[in-house]
């Protein structure tokens, strides 16, 4: 089961850090055009000033660069320590994950707003199940199942 969790959790980095870049582009290289601020709206849609937009674009650009910076490191910890079974790596993309996309999550409650929180109950979903199916690491029961290295 270790080698499952994590094929599944390298899968959600990758997508992760897909997601990542292409929102990057968009916010420093893409048209505003191509920034769609709530369902089919785009920021050129808006009567904003141009600082406004410049302050949105930054804005995404940010967090585009967080989670572009939380995916790479993800990506490490699961195709290294996590694989190889250490403890210490499953409890790090369990509190992680819970902050990232519980604070994904947390617009629903505090502004009401769907977009965003899609993604982040999205990664949860598949994260934290990925992680159940290596349960036993935490336990100590694990050991042996997979020795360092095996896939």
């Amino acid at each position: 089961m270790r080698t499952v969790s994590w094929i599944i959790l390298l899968i959600v980095t990758l997508l992760m850090l897909l997601g990542s870049a292409a929102s990057l582009g968009i916010a420093y290289f893409g048209s505003s055009d191509a920034d769609v601020i709530t369902g089919t709206t785009k920021l050129s849609d808006l009567e904003i000033s141009d600082d406004v937009a410049l302050a949105l674009r930054g804005r995404r650009g940010t967090a585009a660069a967080l989670g572009l910076g939380y995916g790479l490191l993800l990506l490490f910890v699961v195709i290294g320590p996590y694989r190889q079974g250490a403890v210490w790596a499953w409890w790090a993309i369990l509190c992680a994950g819970v902050a990232v996309g519980g604070g994904m999550l947390l617009r629903l409650v505090s502004l009401g707003i769907v977009q965003g929180a899609t993604t982040g109950g999205a990664m949860l979903l598949v994260m934290i199940p990925a992680l159940l199916l290596d349960i036993k690491r935490i336990s100590g029961e694990a050991k042996g199942d997979d020795k360092p290295g095996d896939t």
